[in-house]
């Protein structure tokens, strides 16, 4: 990498971080008129103000960043051989036989670069913090329940319906499921609803086993038993059965 390119490159991601930060401001003043009292009241529950405002905005910002990443890039590219016209730098760099394509190079490579970056972000760190991307001001407060509408979930196709939810202890109030699974079949026990729940939501045998600290093969002996509290037949599998509740 030559002088050219760390001053190109330099230019280059000045002006994305300056842009990020401006249109994030921008986000955050007008956001803050509507939340600032939601914000307050949950930062002096939970002790610190400050911290729960940056706590918010953060992952607000991330995936606003990782949208607007790709125009930000070009935005940035474009303004960096702007500013380089206006002060005069091309012609002489020109003059000494480096040609056009060659001066934009490393702004094509570093735009390029922070799309890539943006969407592995998106589809392989991102996805580990979906529960706070998702947060709502309201979600800071542990005592805050909200509306569920229903909706399925897309890796199992599972229609997730109930009266409220509590986002901070995972918890839905009165899940549909369990509510037609206990008019159904009046004498399964908790542990047995709870065990149902796990294959409602299609987790594997081993995975349930783990859940619940029991062995594989208590896992399975317990399925074979519930199969028969629920008086089906040998054709009709658990997963199916209870996924048409």
């Amino acid at each position: 990498m030559t002088i050219l390119d760390r001053y190109i490159l330099k230019s280059f991601f000045f002006n994305l971080i300056l842009w990020f930060f401006c249109i994030i401001g921008i986000y955050v003043v007008f956001d803050l008129f509507t939340n600032i009292d939601g914000l307050i009241q949950a930062g002096k529950k939970q002790g610190s103000v400050p911290t729960v405002i940056g706590s918010y905005y953060l992952f607000k910002a991330i995936p606003i960043g990782m949208m607007l990443s790709s125009v930000l890039g070009l935005v940035s590219a474009m303004i960096t051989v702007a500013m380089m016209m206006r002060h005069n730098e091309l012609v002489p760099i020109q003059a000494a036989g480096i040609s056009t394509i060659r001066i934009i190079r490393p702004l094509i490579l570093a735009v390029i670069f922070v799309a890539s970056s943006a969407c592995v972000l998106r589809e392989v760190v991102l996805p580990h913090f979906i529960d706070e991307l998702v947060k709502d001001v309201s979600d800071f407060s542990e005592t805050t329940d909200s509306i569920l509408n229903a909706t399925d979930d897309l890796e199992t196709g599972v229609r997730i319906m109930g009266d409220k939810t509590f986002r901070q202890e995972s918890r839905i109030v009165n899940p549909n499921f369990v509510k037609t699974l206990k008019s159904l079949h009046p004498d399964l026990s908790a542990s047995d609803i709870k065990y149902l729940s796990y294959v409602y939501i299609n987790l594997s045998t081993n995975e349930i086993s783990s859940i619940l600290n029991i062995t594989q093969e208590s896992c399975k002996k317990k399925r074979t038993r519930l199969r028969t509290k629920l008086g089906l037949p040998s054709n009709v599998d658990l997963y199916d059965y209870l996924i048409s509740l």
